[in-house]
């Protein structure tokens, strides 16, 4: 994992930054409505490709199969079977057309079907660049059910920071809830909170990657929060892979587990409004970010994977908890002037009494608290 950034470094003014993100947005809209008019334009549509007709003055490429070249007929077809592949996969993944995604399938979808950076030596995905280059995330306002949040940039960006938009859909089924509660029960937020948080969502990011490679994927997915992208990446993403850039990614990991986004999303229910408007202070959000480390990004299949390993080691230790002494023990303690420390147990000496499955335990439990597996038993004989 990547290495805190001092928020000096990055976040720059919170004051201003809705505009900013705003003023990125627009420009991003106009350019690509421009790109798409110009006389020269390449921009290949989708109902161009289902079709199988574009404009002959339209001269278009593609990298699909790993160089750039020309396109043809059968790329067409190649690219009609992407999107009904990619179609597929993700509601195989649980996300259905329209209703949005969550903040885990994202993380699994990313996972599962990455788009591979060109130098596999610095970086093998997205999830790989978000983990080592974006460190912080941090929820500074929010409007509705629409989150903003404020992320570092990576290491060779011309940008400091970025904006990611979250929409959370079920925002006002919570209000709902919320309006049937007890104005003096203050537990009933945060639990709304908890679960607006890992439930349905649409993003968008004012980066370039996700322009280029991910929102046709997020537009034909259903889980856009911006503008819909409809041109196919037949240049930078021909084979549909992955689903969200590095900040997007670190955002998903930072909204469904960090406990600053649970404050920050419960204190924006508790105005119980639909029209809600929060906007952290300067100062808040530079003490939030000094204190915080962040979030591990995990696949579910990885947590999974701790959550069987942390179960076997409680049963290896209650195993070795409840293992009575094959040998007997002194009746009486030596009379000791002075506290020495416990003589360790030679190789042979602990393993006396035990059995295959007993040695393997005590090894294991060894191995999680960072000692030997004879210290290990000095301590239990000693206690």
């Amino acid at each position: 994992m990547g290495l805190r950034m001092d928020p000096r470094e990055w976040l720059g003014k919170i004051r201003g930054h809705v505009s900013e993100a705003n003023k990125n947005f627009k420009a991003d809209a106009k350019e690509r409505q421009a790109a798409e008019k110009a006389p020269n334009s390449i921009i290949f549509n989708r109902n161009e490709i289902y079709n199988g007709y574009w404009d002959p003055a339209k001269i278009l490429n593609t990298t699909l199969g790993g160089t750039y070249r020309p396109i043809t007929l059968n790329d067409l077809r190649q690219f009609q079977r992407n999107m009904d592949n990619y179609r597929r996969e993700v509601k195989k993944a649980g996300v259905h057309a329209a209703e949005g995604i969550t903040a885990r399938q994202v993380i699994d979808l990313a996972s599962s079907k990455p788009l591979a950076y060109v130098n596999q030596e610095q970086y093998r995905s997205d999830i790989d660049k978000a983990k080592r280059e974006i460190t912080s995330a941090m929820p500074v306002s929010a409007l509705g059910n629409t989150v903003r949040f404020l992320t570092n940039a990576g290491k060779d960006s011309q940008d400091a920071r970025h904006t990611v938009i979250i929409q959370l859909l079920d925002y006002d089924q919570a209000l709902s809830k919320l309006y049937s509660t007890d104005k003096k029960d203050k537990k009933t937020p945060a639990q709304l909170a908890n679960q607006i948080r890992k439930g349905r969502l649409k993003f968008d990011c004012d980066c370039g990657r996700h322009r280029y490679f991910f929102r046709f994927l997020a537009t034909i997915g259903g889980f856009n929060a911006g503008r819909p992208e409809e041109g196919y990446p037949k240049i930078r993403n021909p084979d549909l892979k992955g689903v969200a850039c590095k900040h997007v990614l670190r955002v998903m990991s930072e909204l469904e587990s960090s406990q600053t986004t649970l404050r920050f999303l419960t204190r924006h229910l508790e105005k119980a409004s639909a029209k809600a408007n929060t906007q952290l202070k300067q100062k808040e959000v530079e003490n939030e970010l000094k204190n915080k480390s962040p979030t591990k990004i995990k696949t579910s299949e990885q947590r999974k994977a701790e959550a069987l390993r942390r179960k076997e080691i409680r049963a290896m230790q209650r195993a070795l908890k409840n293992k009575k002494p094959t040998q007997p023990m002194p009746t009486k303690k030596p009379t000791i002037s002075r506290k020495k420390p416990m003589p360790k147990p030679s190789k042979k000496e602990w393993k006396a009494g035990l059995t295959p499955k007993d040695i393997a335990a005590v090894e294991a439990v060894a191995k999680l608290l960072g000692l030997s597996p004879a210290e290990v038993m000095a301590q239990k004989k000693g206690n």
